[in-house]
């Protein structure tokens, strides 16, 4: 409930994938279709720090000005979770190692050893530019420092820096939400945030049933690791991501659960997960999983090209009736 009134769809978007000619289109047709936050940067160190100490907003500042006169309401994202390839190759002590001390390679997910003293004083720098740069942006609506901040082979999160850079980002900006780290560990964040990618919709409503009616969070993928922090909203930044390779090209393409075996059975699925959503009468807002296919990820609604696999008409209706929270039904 972004303003009071509405709640909203959002979905993930990777701008530095595409040729800057498509931001607009993609963003209007988002519009259209009843989404009307994204969620950026969270990948993109490169763009923001091209070489040690150098910083380049020209990227990001000709981005977020689309989406303003887009009318698009932009969650701002961090860069954490992808150290660029010059600091893992000048610190390689900066790079996660296995359990019996090999090094993982660059481009790795989770590649980043979030215990390096090197690798956390160049997080300070890159949030506090980022922070200071676009804290007055008004096309941004909240910031997410972090992303999926697991412990890695028996090495965890640093509590502490999840801390400091969410204070350091409030310091800029006062008047804006911060999520600590999206989908796990939260340590002090303004929006308490669970990724739930279940496919049944039985199965997906019954995890915020105690929610719904008394604001408590009986099911947590992440609990105990993580506590609740009652009083403050929920919301669900990642759902759904349901496989379907409309066109066939590629055997071991990747989504989340069993695919559907016809289009029909896809968006049963997409309408039962999100109604479990919009009928909650205190979840505000939640982001699908995803827009477009990346690469192996055959789990957007539209294809890596830009084609729509379904009638989105149909995926418009779902998304924009009225939720319950809306209703004031909480």
């Amino acid at each position: 409930m972004l303003n009071g009134n509405t709640i909203e769809l959002g979905v993930c978007y990777y701008p530095e994938h595409w040729d800057a000619s498509f931001w607009k289109e993609d963003m209007l047709r988002m519009k259209s279709y009843g989404i009307g936050v994204i969620r950026v940067a969270e990948f993109a160190w490169n763009l923001f720090e091209p070489e040690e100490g150098r910083f380049d907003d020209s990227f990001w500042d000709r981005f977020l000005n689309v989406a303003k006169d887009c009318g698009m309401q932009v969650i701002f994202c961090t860069p954490t979770a992808t150290p660029p390839a010059w600091l893992t190759e000048k610190y390689p002590e900066v790079l996660n190692c296995d359990i019996y001390g090999h090094p993982v390679y660059h481009g790795m997910r989770k590649h980043h050893n979030m215990t390096s003293p090197v690798y956390l004083d160049f997080v300070k720098k890159i949030v506090e530019h980022i922070a200071a740069h676009y804290s007055a942006h008004p096309a941004i609506i909240g910031w997410c420092p972090f992303n999926e901040t697991w412990d890695y082979e028996g090495r965890k999160q640093d509590d502490d820096l999840l801390a400091i850079v969410y204070r350091m980002t409030k310091l800029y900006d006062t008047t804006r939400p911060c999520i600590d780290t999206s989908g796990n560990f939260h340590v002090i964040t303004d929006i308490y945030d669970l990724h739930d990618y279940e496919q049944n919709p039985e199965e997906f409503a019954s995890h915020y049933e105690s929610y719904a009616k008394d604001g408590i969070l009986a099911w947590d993928n992440h609990a105990p690791r993580q506590k609740q922090i009652v009083g403050i909203p929920v919301f669900i930044s990642e759902y759904g991501g349901i496989k379907w390779d409309v066109e066939g090209v590629n055997k071991d393409s990747w989504g989340y659960g069993d695919g559907p075996r016809t289009e029909e059975e896809f968006l049963a699925r997409y309408k039962g997960l999100t109604d479990v959503l919009l009928d909650n009468p205190k979840m505000f807002g939640f982001c699908y999983t995803q827009l477009y296919d990346v690469e192996q990820e055959m789990n957007g609604l539209y294809t890596y090209g830009r084609k729509p696999k379904f009638d989105m008409e149909i995926i418009r209706r779902i998304n924009s009736r009225k939720a319950a929270i809306e209703e004031g039904k909480a």
